[in-house]
């Protein structure tokens, strides 16, 4: 029996704290027919360096050196390097089980067709210590391999948090995030899946949502292989990124999924977007502060201008809509804007305490 080769796809940005971690634990596999392929998006601090002076004779391990255009371009990249049957993307400040490859490569052999194998996660901090053992304690074991069990993964990783998770609770594990996932390649290059260069946050989630669509078969496993690092830096947290465009972005992106799959159900995609504008509100907030409010306020603006058919139409549901949040979209759909920010900016500073 020809034996599974596995692609682990790393890219890299500034990461010289975390990458030998990243880089030994894939080393360290009990399973040992794979390759390491570390793409360094233009770092600026010493992660290159220290992969060259580290991992340059390394036969399994491949190093490409690319400018800085972003994470999404780093996997694309990636993936057209890979030469393995399964690619697995592992962040540069995460780390895997020494049994991860072993365990994901039982599970393809036991099943025929498997097109995606997703396992738990655990949660740790920046040190690595362990903050939760298992991120979806609701996860369950199981293979979804037809049309009504792959409509319910895919409304779940549209609309994750509201519609989500009351509806599915977490049954379907980290089903928007690429950790502790692998895909067969030709699942990916068959069906011209890539990752999104013009999103910087959840195009893990958008990539996942083709690659749900175009399988056959996706094994569940409540298993946790992959140790994902709760790290502050990350583009998520970062300032730097307009939210407010890449809120829109990203619907735009859900919108076009559904449109071209044919999907009638537009609900998840409501609940989607009342998260994204949540999460946007909060970022703003992070970011301006009480000190520069009024250039809060005028994003909270611009916020209820570019949303408002989505804010409505949330303001419309007649489940898994709560007091306060109903209260909240009100206020931005009636613009007074100030009573939201408060909120988000009492809710992050308590958040801290």
């Amino acid at each position: 029996m020809k034996s599974t080769k596995f692609s682990i796809i790393i890219c890299v940005y500034n990461k010289e704290n975390y990458i030998e971690k990243c880089v030994n634990s894939c080393l360290k596999q009990t399973y040992d027919n794979f390759e390491i392929i570390i793409v360094d998006d233009g770092s600026t601090d010493k992660s290159l360096k220290l992969i060259k002076k580290l991992y340059s004779n390394n036969k399994k391990i491949k190093i490409i050196c690319k400018k800085n255009t972003g994470v999404a371009d780093s996997r694309n990249i990636g993936i057209t390097k890979a030469t393995g049957d399964y690619i697995t993307f592992l962040d540069a400040d995460d780390w895997l089980n020494c049994e991860f490859l072993r365990f994901i490569n039982n599970s393809i052999l036991s099943n025929s067709e498997v097109d995606i194998v997703e396992t738990n996660l655990k949660l740790v901090d920046d040190t690595g210590l362990i903050l939760k053992d298992s991120m979806y304690d609701d996860m369950v074991n199981s293979i979804i391999d037809n049309k009504n069990k792959k409509i319910e993964l895919i409304n779940s990783t549209i609309s994750i948090n509201y519609y989500g998770k009351k509806f599915y609770n977490n049954r379907y594990g980290n089903c928007r995030c690429i950790g502790g996932k692998v895909y067969r390649k030709s699942l990916i290059t068959h069906n011209n899946i890539n990752f999104s260069s013009n999103l910087k946050i959840f195009e893990d989630g958008i990539f996942n949502l083709y690659c749900y669509n175009s399988s056959k078969k996706i094994i569940l496993l409540n298993s946790k292989l992959y140790n994902y690092r709760q790290n502050n830096t990350s583009i998520t947290h970062s300032n730097k990124i307009d939210t407010i465009e890449q809120v829109k972005n990203i619907i735009f992106e859900l919108e076009k999924f559904v449109e071209n799959r044919k999907y009638n159900n537009r609900k998840p995609i409501i609940y989607s977007s009342a998260d994204l504008i949540s999460y946007s509100m909060t970022r703003i907030v992070q970011k301006y502060k009480l000190r520069f409010i009024i250039s809060g306020l005028k994003q909270y603006k611009l916020i209820s201008e570019n949303f408002s058919s989505y804010i409505n139409d949330f303001l419309n549901q007649k489940k898994y809509i709560t007091i306060r949040y109903k209260f909240i979209f009100n206020c931005l759909k009636h613009k007074k804007n100030l009573i939201p920010y408060i909120y988000f900016y009492l809710k992050t500073i308590f958040k801290k305490m």
